[in-house]
């Protein structure tokens, strides 16, 4: 079954003020920032996906091999996908090796303290990684 000539995934035209401001080939995010307006964007696609259900049967399709061209890793991705949004991801198990030392706020130096909150700064900002502990300074 080729699912491009399905009737049923005729895609409706979004209103003109939906209509991307870039032509069609050209990126709509150069730099690659995140979007801003991710709920106008979710509403977006919504409305021109028939509230994500041409989507869903596009994702079935390919993971059932019924779309021309697809490869067998296609399928795979399009089961896990549509595996994950309906049964959550699979708990992964992380092993970690070390003591832990517990310290009340009040034995942190000044110093310490303010590279707590810097650190804590980097993380949230993507800024630092975490350590394996191998990393030589």
């Amino acid at each position: 079954m080729n699912v491009k000539g399905d009737p049923r995934m005729i895609e409706q035209s979004p209103p003109p003020q939906w209509r991307p401001p870039w032509r069609k080939g050209e990126s709509g995010n150069p730099s690659g920032k995140p979007v801003k307006h991710s709920k106008d964007l979710a509403r977006k696609i919504l409305f021109s996906t028939q509230n994500g259900e041409m989507l869903v049967k596009r994702l079935v399709a390919l993971a059932q091999g019924d779309i021309e061209g697809s490869k067998p890793s296609d399928q795979i991705r399009a089961i896990e996908l549509l595996m994950e949004r309906a049964f959550g991801k699979a708990t992964q198990v992380i092993e970690i090796e070390g003591e832990v030392v517990h310290r009340a706020i009040n034995d942190f130096s000044d110093d310490e303290l303010r590279a707590l909150v810097d650190l804590r700064k980097r993380i949230i900002d993507g800024t630092s990684r975490v350590s394996d502990g191998t990393d030589s300074p």
